[in-house]
């Protein structure tokens, strides 16, 4: 009898959920494996008469705001089957609930809770459907075009971006992964990591991999073009940017005190070179530093979910920030070694023994600083990441960080849970 109930135990663990099927758990988290974790397109269309706010459920199991969807209109989320949503009246209205976890579908939520799931064709299943036509390309930005490589990886650019921040892109990640464990660059290079710079005249969704999140604005999500010079790299969207101020440091307004490429790079690292081991380790790293109280500031950016704590702790491992805002003032390397030996000696085992610093090499320095508020997860990854304040996604972000979906594993898709 014990054998048979054991049985038919291990029979429901290895059901898959099937598509629709509503989350038995009171609290689902997101998870990832490098072996059943895909990544996937979610188009979510409102057919209630009311405004519904879109949540990612994150590793820890809270609810992360990604965006809303307004009534009749649809939102698309770039995430990974492995990782659960939520969707919630706006009002704050306690019912109706709708919650999805799996491949990529259309979902229509509902009037009184009920969700219609319809499997995506693989056609429908691109996050760039509209970026072909190039109608948003001005004539004076040139052709978009590959501008030179670093380490394997395509450095995209139009033609009115300078010849000096396309080189200074290619300096820094040079520099950042000459010591880097070479299986991580293998991951990097076998999943298509690109790196964009958006030049200082556009916006980020000018940047062709990233247009898609322009109509996610116009239909009631986050303004990406408001809130962020830069995403970075997820899984289903491989492309990091930086802006072109940021790279020459001249004239930058919006991150003057610290580099935007070093982050972003590092949702990059996390999102695509990473294995499930590596990913486990900066989450249970991220828990105990939130447990512990490491940081003094836990409502700090970087506290803010663990891909923004891996971004940022890689920034201070380079020296590429002077900002003690975002970091709860843990913005040097020798600080970091001192306050969180444990994400110190993981930054080690990622990069190497690399003693590079940012302002090694950078065409100028860091200068005032600017107030930035907590990101709002949703498009991360990676990020993935906003300026000033803030989605979400993406990981961005992946930036913002969006959930693992948009810019990292979001953050969800582009810059992307």
């Amino acid at each position: 009898m014990i054998r048979k109930v054991l049985l038919a135990v291990a029979g429901i663990l290895a059901t898959p959920l099937k598509l629709g099927r509503k989350l038995r758990h009171r609290h689902p988290k997101s998870t990832w494996n490098d072996k059943y974790s895909k990544a996937a397109i979610l188009k979510v269309y409102n057919e209630c008469s009311f405004l519904i706010s879109v949540y990612w459920i994150n590793y820890e199991g809270v609810l992360q705001q990604y965006g809303t969807v307004r009534p009749g209109k649809i939102h698309s989320l770039n995430t990974f089957s492995t990782h659960p949503w939520r969707f919630k009246p706006s009002d704050g209205a306690a019912k109706p609930v709708w919650t999805y976890v799996g491949s990529s579908a259309v979902l229509r939520l509902q009037p009184g809770g009920k969700l219609q799931v319809k499997q995506l064709a693989a056609a429908e299943q691109q996050p760039q459907q509209e970026e072909d036509d190039g109608s948003w390309v001005k004539p004076e930005w040139g052709q978009y075009r590959q501008r030179g490589c670093v380490a394997g990886m395509p450095i995209m650019a139009y033609d009115c971006v300078c010849d000096e921040a396309v080189s200074a892109l290619a300096c820094g990640i040079s520099n950042m992964t000459a010591c880097c464990r070479p299986d991580i660059m293998e991951r990097l290079v076998a999943a298509g990591c690109t790196l964009a710079v958006i030049g200082r005249g556009q916006v980020t969704t000018d940047i062709p991999a990233h247009y898609f999140l322009r109509c996610q604005a116009e239909e009631g999500g986050r303004d990406i073009d408001g809130t962020t010079r830069g995403l970075g790299a997820t899984r289903c969207v491989p492309t990091a940017s930086c802006g072109e101020e940021n790279l020459i440091m001249t004239a930058d307004d919006r991150y003057p005190a610290e580099s935007i490429l070093v982050h972003e790079f590092a949702h990059c690292v996390m999102n695509l070179g990473f294995s499930a081991e590596d990913t486990a380790a900066v989450h249970n790293l991220f828990e105990q530093a939130q447990r512990c109280k490491t940081y003094d500031d836990l409502e700090c950016y970087m506290m803010d979910n663990a891909d923004e704590y891996f971004a940022e702790a890689s920034q201070a491992w380079f020296g590429a920030t002077v900002r003690c805002d975002v970091n709860s003032g843990i913005n040097t390397r020798n600080k970091l070694q001192q306050h969180d030996p444990g994400m110190a000696e993981l930054l080690h085992k990622v990069y190497g023994d690399n003693s590079w610093c940012y302002t090694d090499t950078s065409p100028g320095v860091f200068t005032g600083q600017k107030p930035r508020a907590k990101a709002v997860n949703g498009s991360s990854s990676s990020s993935s990441r906003p300026s000033e304040q803030v989605l979400v996604g993406a990981s961005a972000g992946a930036g913002g960080q969006l959930p693992r979906a948009m810019l990292r594993h979001s953050q969800p898709g582009s810059a992307l849970p």
